[in-house]
């Protein structure tokens, strides 16, 4: 059980003095002093309990955190053994204490951990331990000497500044090394003599990625022919994908957008000369000054015939127009279908 408050302490009769004897109240102050004991025996019962309950759970409070501590330092050896096992063991990780500079130029240190994996040309952060986050310098491997420890970074860039002696060395992501070539130079891709899957970049057309024994027919855009291969065209700038489908896209902008509706007529006939609103319907983008054609549900007699016009924004109305001397009544009731045709947008 969890520790528990410490219970009050029993309340008892004083034990009856020689002057009550006197008094003749002696025998009754014993009696009570005497009735108490067994309650005040259970009091004193329950305060040991009490004592002997909190000490059992305090030593195993004790115990429990000792164990926690034992393995937190555990848990931190085995935190240090491993940073210390990846720095020591070959890898991405060094360090070194050779006093540098921070400044341009190539630097050569004296690493602390042997037979490390630095390859050359690998991007490297070099970090000031002491504050790595102002004090560091970027580069690549210009040459690396497992034996002699020494590692030589080239095409320093340096931030901060500064002499320091306590080194980190991690390799990093660096900026792109895909070479680009200006669109005028790009005949030169003719030229090179790339191994295989190499990139290059373009400008104004794109990637491209050198496939060897590629016999795609160079045209100047999307191949380039070297005599090992092609570079391929692999993914196109924004000017190029503008130029294919530049005309088709203006193609379609010129066209008219066509918006299609019906409108239910419920007339019974259409009276001699009489040109009449047979119905209105909602066409949403529709504007007044649109061309308007309209089906009827089937041939109109005498001549009749039918037509539309956008009389307000989004509203159509279709007319009948009856130019002869009789009663039109077929075909004038039903779905008359139309269509708008929008000049611009």
């Amino acid at each position: 059980m969890p520790i528990q408050p410490v219970p009050a302490a029993p309340a008892t009769v004083p034990f009856p003095g020689l002057n009550e004897k006197a008094a003749g109240t002696y025998n009754a102050a014993a009696f009570a002093w005497g009735n108490q004991m067994p309650a005040y025996a259970e009091g004193m019962k329950a305060l040991g309990d009490n004592a002997f309950n909190n000490a059992t759970e305090a030593k195993a409070s004790a115990d429990i955190a000792a164990t926690k501590a034992s393995e937190s330092v555990v848990a931190a050896d085995v935190a240090v053994i491993a940073a210390q096992t990846a720095v020591n063991s070959p890898g991405s990780m060094a360090t070194s204490a050779t006093s540098l500079p921070l400044a341009s130029g190539d630097k050569v240190f004296v690493l602390v951990e042997a037979d490390k994996d630095f390859a050359v040309g690998q991007f490297l952060v070099v970090s000031s331990l002491a504050n790595p986050t102002v004090n560091y310098m970027t580069g690549r491997v210009k040459a690396y000497d497992k034996l002699g420890k020494t590692l030589t970074v080239g095409n320093v860039t340096p931030s901060g500044g500064g002499t320091h002696a306590d080194w980190s060395i991690a390799v990093g992501v660096g900026p792109s090394s895909v070479p680009r070539v200006a669109y005028d130079s790009r005949a030169t891709l003719r030229t090179m003599a790339p191994v295989q899957s190499a990139s290059v970049i373009v400008s104004g057309l794109g990637l491209f990625t050198f496939d060897q024994g590629s016999t795609e027919i160079d045209d100047d855009e999307t191949c380039f022919a070297t005599g090992t291969g092609r570079w391929l065209l692999e993914a196109a700038s924004m000017d190029v994908v503008d130029g294919w489908f530049k005309f088709q896209l203006d193609q379609l902008l010129s066209m008219p957008i066509t918006l299609f509706g019906s409108a239910r007529s419920v007339l019974v006939n259409v009276g001699a000369t009489q040109n009449v609103v047979a119905a209105t319907a909602v066409c949403y983008g529709a504007s007044v000054g649109d061309r308007v054609l309209v089906t009827p549900p089937g041939p109109l007699q005498y001549g009749a015939g039918c037509w539309g016009a956008v009389t307000a924004p989004d509203l159509v109305t279709v007319y009948i127009n009856n130019p002869s001397a009789a009663n039109v009544g077929t075909n004038v009731a039903g779905i008359f279908r139309f269509i708008v045709f929008k000049e611009s947008v």
